[in-house]
């Protein structure tokens, strides 16, 4: 949160060196190791607490970010917002692996997910070259 002051100035720069910016939004981060929650999850058949296992306050850094970044004119990638609706989030990536393999990190399964889901917006024409 500190360092959003700093995002407008540094988008700026890029702007100006690069012929095209995208900036990729934070992830859902967990309160403990992704993979082992899930695991205790899935064993005890108890459902998935997301407000329990949630890190605070990420929603709101994806929110300076998502701005700051528009007021730059530059493109954003909303990774949270790929990964979770409302109060729930994406346990697995579509080939049935973890989206994440820690507290926040995606797998190659995750990313290749958000990847999917957001390429018109990472290539700005749809297909990456």
């Amino acid at each position: 949160e500190d360092e959003m002051q700093f995002v407008g100035p540094t988008l700026a720069t890029l702007k100006s060196l690069a012929d095209e910016v995208v900036v990729v939004g934070p992830t859902v981060e967990y309160e403990g190791t992704f993979p082992e929650m899930l695991a205790r999850s899935k064993l005890t058949g108890e459902e998935f607490d997301f407000a329990a296992a949630r890190t605070p306050g990420r929603d709101y850094v994806n929110v300076l970010m998502r701005d700051a970044t528009e007021a730059a004119g530059v493109e954003y990638v909303d990774v949270l917002g790929t990964e979770c609706a409302l109060q729930a989030c994406l346990l697995f990536a579509p080939d049935g692996i973890p989206m994440q393999f820690d507290y926040g990190h995606l797998t190659l399964s995750g990313a290749r997910y958000i990847v999917a889901e957001n390429l018109q917006t990472i290539s700005g024409k749809g297909d990456l070259h």
